[in-house]
């Protein structure tokens, strides 16, 4: 029960950080990336529990969640390329997942928010560098495939849906960390790989999307990430298995109420 109330807290606070994505994005000070398991590890070792919400409170916020999911949603088709309106929506989906770290709605909204700031921000000047708005996509689609893992850490039974907003939040991710490896940053390689192993694991099945993708025509040819993509096209040709219940047996325990961070 501790370590559920830690891992809730981690949640909470990666939820309200941005998820990390300083160090994701290789503009800090350049420490190589934690595991989720790694995180939680250190969250139980520097912070002490906090109390959970009680039934009634996780029952009150749940219909909070549940009033505001509409108007975020509108606003959210109604935004288009308007930045700012996309801004509004993330922090408001913000909200949602202070108030319960792990409700799957919550998590679900900002996901989709995020990506849709990474799809209408990118930019580049005259020069082809990222301008104000384009660096923020990238912390906006950093924060949609962390989010994402956490999802699939505390919901293992994806729907189709969830599994192809993952499929795009991955291979999104998987484009920004390419440009990462052009810039001196020693991880974006490895960052770039781990965004393609969790693209395959969400069964992502589109050959000819990954061969003529721009930004991946140099990683094909890139000893390190080269072998990766290889890997994926075979997986993808390979002759579909009957799906197991792999995941079944290994799905974590997630049955306690909720509690705040």
């Amino acid at each position: 029960v501790q370590y559920r109330r830690l891992v809730a807290g981690l949640l909470c606070a990666l939820l309200l950080a941005g998820v990390g994505c300083r160090d994701n994005l290789g503009t800090g000070s350049g420490k190589k990336k934690m595991t989720l398991e790694e995180q939680i590890a250190a969250a139980k070792k520097a912070s002490p529990p906090t109390p959970p919400d009680t039934p009634e409170q996780v029952a009150e916020k749940e219909a909070w969640i549940e009033s505001e999911l509409p108007e975020i949603y509108t606003l959210m088709d109604e935004a288009g390329s308007d930045v700012e309106k996309i801004d509004e929506v993330i922090t408001r989906c913000k909200a949602l997942t202070a108030a319960l770290p792990r409700n799957r709605k919550a998590m679900l909204a900002i996901i989709r928010a995020r990506l849709a700031g990474w799809l209408v921000k990118q930019e580049l000047d005259e020069d082809g560098l990222t301008t104000r708005d384009g660096h923020q996509s990238h912390v906006d689609i950093a924060s949609a495939s962390d989010i994402m893992d956490l999802l699939r850490y505390f919901h293992k039974d994806l729907t189709e849906d969830e599994v192809q907003l993952g499929q795009e939040c991955y291979f999104h991710r998987a484009r920004m960390e390419s440009a990462f490896t052009t810039r001196g940053d020693g991880d974006a390689i490895e960052r770039f790989n781990k965004a393609i192993d969790d693209l395959m694991s969400l069964r992502f099945n589109d050959p000819e999307r990954l061969k003529s993708e721009a930004s991946f025509e140099r990683m094909f040819t890139d000893p390190e990430t080269a072998p990766k993509l290889q890997t994926a096209l075979e997986q993808m040709q390979a002759p579909a298995e009957p799906e197991g219940n792999a995941d079944d047996a290994s799905a974590a325990d997630t049955s306690e109420a909720e509690g705040s961070p």
